[in-house]
């Protein structure tokens, strides 16, 4: 399926370097205050409740993830991005390709990780890292970032695969926000039964 049928987009004219999601857009955003390095910290972003932005949307920056909302204001919205220590998100070694979770250790912020990998999953250099579509953060085939280094350990069950971010965090001025157009659906069904 194309992308464009499971997003509703709320950009206006943000560009993105992916052509087939360019295109005229309701609401774009402004990052505020960016990841300062530490590993649990949050970005703020321009708009919030005033532009119909959503806990749980999406946020990409130049068409490659950035983060999710977390929290959201009259005029401004926090973002949990990828460079947050405690955050784990799903995510696809090439498109199709095996399902893993990405990470970030709090070091170093041009690496992110893909923990808990079966030593039989093959990773090569220059795969592209895509979102999963799995939870309810993104939905499928959004690019991620790119492997740097897979390191096999002598006798140990995982593999250690090191990923360059699409996004350049320290520079990243505008923003995307995205939804799946089943999330109220999707969010239903994944909620605990009422008893």
């Amino acid at each position: 399926r194309d992308v464009q049928q499971l997003l509703r987009v709320h950009t206006t004219g943000v560009a993105s370097r992916d052509g087939a999601r360019a295109r005229e857009r309701e609401h774009s955003g402004m990052l505020v205050k960016g990841p300062d390095g530490a590993p649990l910290s949050l970005s703020l972003a321009t708009p919030g409740q005033d532009k119909a932005i959503e806990a749980g949307m999406g946020v990409l920056a130049g068409g490659a993830a950035f983060g999710t909302v977390e929290e959201v204001g009259e005029a401004h919205s926090r973002i949990l991005t990828l460079l947050h220590g405690a955050a784990s998100w799903s995510c696809r070694i090439r498109r199709g390709g095996p399902v893993v979770s990405l990470g970030w250790d709090g070091v170093d912020f041009e690496r992110l990780q893909l923990v808990d990998v079966p030593r039989h999953i093959q990773a090569q250099r220059g795969d592209s890292i895509f979102t999963s579509g799995y939870d309810l953060r993104f939905p499928p085939d959004i690019l991620m970032g790119t492997v740097l280094e897979s390191r096999r350990t002598s006798g140990a069950d995982f593999i250690s695969i090191s990923v360059k971010p699409a996004v350049d965090f320290l520079s990243v001025r505008h923003l995307e926000f995205i939804q799946h157009r089943s999330d109220s659906e999707r969010v239903a069904l994944a909620a605990p039964p009422e008893p």
